[in-house]
C-alpha cells in the first residue's frame, strides 16, 4: 500500500501529501486503521465502517470466527484459541498501534452487526478517547454489517464521511 501511495504522490502533482486519508469498511476498515496507526506521518484522517479493531476479542463474538484464524495464519478451530493465538491476534490488530494514531478517526457502527460486533468499534473509540485523540463515533441502531437497512444508514453514513474528510483534510 505504501509503495502505491508514494508512487501516486510522486507522479501526480495535483495530489497533496498533507491531505492523505484512509477509508474502508469491515476488512477495509481494519486495513485503514492499520495505516493510520503504522504510518501516522502519512495518513491525516481515517473514516471506517464496522471495522475489525481487535482480532483477539472477536473470536467468540463474530459469526465468522474462521476469518479470525485465517487472518492470523492459524488453523481454523471452533474452540477457544489458546494463549499463543490470542497474543498473535492482538499483535496483528489495529489496536496494537492505537497509541501511535495522530489522525482524526470517524467510526460508523451498525448496532446489530453480527459480522463485526459493535464492541470492536467501542474498544477502539475508548482507547483513542483515553489518549485524548480526535475520534467520533456514529451509531446506527438496528443496522447490520452493511449499514444498508435504511436510507439513514447508507446516505447519512456517506454524507458524514464526506463531511469528515472535508473538515479534516
Amino acid at each position: 500500500v505504501m509503495d502505491a501511495v508514494d508512487l501516486a504522490l510522486k507522479t501526480s502533482p495535483h495530489l497533496d501529501a498533507g491531505r492523505v486519508g484512509a477509508c474502508g469498511g469491515s476488512h477495509g476498515g481494519f486495513l485503514s486503521l492499520h495505516l493510520v496507526g503504522q504510518y501516522p506521518d502519512v495518513f491525516k484522517a481515517a473514516a471506517v465502517r464496522n471495522p475489525v479493531t481487535n482480532i483477539a476479542t472477536m473470536y467468540g463474538a463474530t459469526d465468522i470466527p474462521d476469518w479470525c484464524y485465517t487472518e492470523t495464519g492459524s488453523a481454523a478451530l471452533y474452540a477457544q484459541p489458546d494463549a499463543a493465538q490470542y497474543s498473535a491476534a492482538a499483535l496483528m490488530s489495529p489496536m496494537a498501534h492505537v497509541s501511535k494514531i495522530m489522525a482524526p478517526v470517524l467510526l460508523l457502527v451498525g448496532g446489530d452487526d453480527r459480522r463485526v460486533p459493535p464492541s470492536q468499534s467501542k474498544e477502539f473509540y475508548y482507547a483513542l478517547k483515553e489518549r485524548n485523540a480526535q475520534v467520533e463515533m456514529l451509531w446506527y441502531d438496528k443496522h447490520t454489517h452493511g449499514l444498508a437497512e435504511t436510507p439513514k444508514g447508507e446516505g447519512d453514513g456517506l454524507v458524514n464521511i464526506c463531511y469528515f474528510f472535508e473538515k479534516n483534510l
